[in-house]
């Protein structure tokens, strides 16, 4: 488990497609860089809702299966269990969204609103997704005068995404916040797919027309934790 700050990693791809990494950052090469920007957008336009697309005959992955980028808004889906009691487990929720793809990012990003003296894994919006396979990037709230608060993750994790689109074929933006409809409007310009994960009622309409695909985390039953924490 790593956690980052708020900067993001460059991606290297070798002739082959492999993702490579050195000194605890990646760089993206022009080698594999070209074919992976010339594809993208066929690859992405085809595959729809046809899994035998990028699996093989037996069910499992190709060579060719398709590079998928996981970016998760934990507020918008987390820090919402003490009005829905819906709580998600997010290693299943990562092993549903990837199916038979290649996971390239997966990534979790966690405003730390309160209780600052507590290590950052038990912080109240980090604890359900530490541990779970994603890299985590913290920015802790402002709170202003006014009693206001923010703390500009939406931003950032934008930003991420934008620096990473050469290196994915598939964005999963677990987040119903209308506030990424531009951004999901940008990728997809980029022949990127764009799917969204997010409970309906924190859902807006403008980002589920905006996408490819939208799922409602309620009606996914085997994604969800049997304990408040997010843990079996």
């Amino acid at each position: 488990m790593r956690r980052l700050k708020p900067i993001p990693e460059d991606v290297r791809l070798d002739d082959a497609g492999a993702t490579t990494k050195s000194r605890g950052r990646t760089r993206r090469s022009s080698s594999g860089a070209g074919q992976a920007a010339n594809g993208a957008a066929a690859a992405a336009s085809a595959v729809g809702s046809r899994p035998e697309l990028v699996n093989g005959p037996s069910g499992g992955p190709t060579a060719d299966s398709l590079r998928l980028g996981i970016f998760v808004d934990t507020a918008n889906v987390s820090d919402r269990s003490h009005k829905n009691p819906t709580v998600l487990d997010y290693t299943k929720l990562k092993a549903h969204i990837l199916g038979n793809r290649r996971l390239v990012h997966a990534r979790a990003y966690c405003a730390v609103y309160d209780n600052y003296g507590l290590p950052i894994e038990k912080q109240k919006t980090v604890e359900p997704i530490w541990d779970r396979g994603f890299d985590i990037v913290t920015k802790p709230v402002k709170v202003f005068a006014d009693g206001s608060r923010k703390a500009d993750l939406d931003l950032t994790l934008t930003i991420d995404i934008v620096r990473r689109m050469g290196s994915m074929d598939v964005l999963t933006l677990v987040s119903g916040d209308g506030d990424y409809v531009p951004l999901v409007d940008y990728v997809r310009e980029n022949g990127i797919r764009v799917e969204v994960y997010s409970f309906v009622e924190s859902l807006a309409k403008e980002l589920r027309i905006a996408a490819d695909e939208w799922h409602d985390l309620h009606s996914l039953k085997t994604v969800h934790a049997t304990t408040g924490t997010g843990r079996n």
